[in-house]
């Protein structure tokens, strides 16, 4: 998805905060989340079919279908998430899933604007920030006080641009 000119429903921090808890509790998921089975995760948690499928010839990394009928990436990507575990593939595995969580099947909330988008608008925000969240819960980090950029990484398998802003995150926001 690409923000250029597409508008989401507002949504906050605390919301995606929110949000991500929910998936977090029922996915009965602590510490690391379980990426390399996201197909799985997909089809336990919606309750219908979201095929995770390779597509090469696409510009980004990972692609959701606005229907809700797919979700694409890169076969490198794919590869380093599903042998790897590598961390970016996590990201932009869950990034996707995002995506497929807050703006599939939401075709009223998602609109074409000309102009710049409010942060809180913006649909690669709005992903990014629930990725974040779904990968490094706030609560976890919060109760484990004087967590590092280098234990985040450690105990959620995650970059280190993702470790710091959800560090950054949770200390001005919660």
């Amino acid at each position: 998805m690409s923000s250029l000119g597409v508008k989401a429903a507002p949504l906050n921090y605390r919301t995606i905060e929110t949000i991500a808890v929910a998936i977090r509790q029922k996915l009965e998921i602590t510490g690391e989340f379980p990426a390399n089975t996201l197909e799985h995760i997909l089809q336990g948690f919606f309750g219908d079919t979201c095929p995770l499928g390779i597509k090469d010839n696409i510009n980004q990394e990972g692609l959701t279908l606005l229907d809700g009928s797919g979700i694409y990436l890169k076969s490198n990507v794919y590869e380093d998430l599903t042998v790897h575990n590598e961390a970016r593939a996590r990201f932009t595995a869950m990034h996707e899933l995002a995506h497929r969580i807050l703006h599939c099947n939401q075709f009223a909330n998602i609109a074409h604007c000309r102009g710049k988008i409010e942060t809180f608008c913006d649909p690669e925000w709005q992903a990014d920030a629930l990725a974040g969240a779904i990968l490094c819960p706030a609560h976890e980090i919060k109760s484990k006080v004087g967590m590092s950029v280098d234990d985040v990484m450690t105990k959620y398998r995650v970059s280190r641009p993702c470790a710091e802003k959800r560090l950054k995150v949770i200390k001005e926001k919660f």
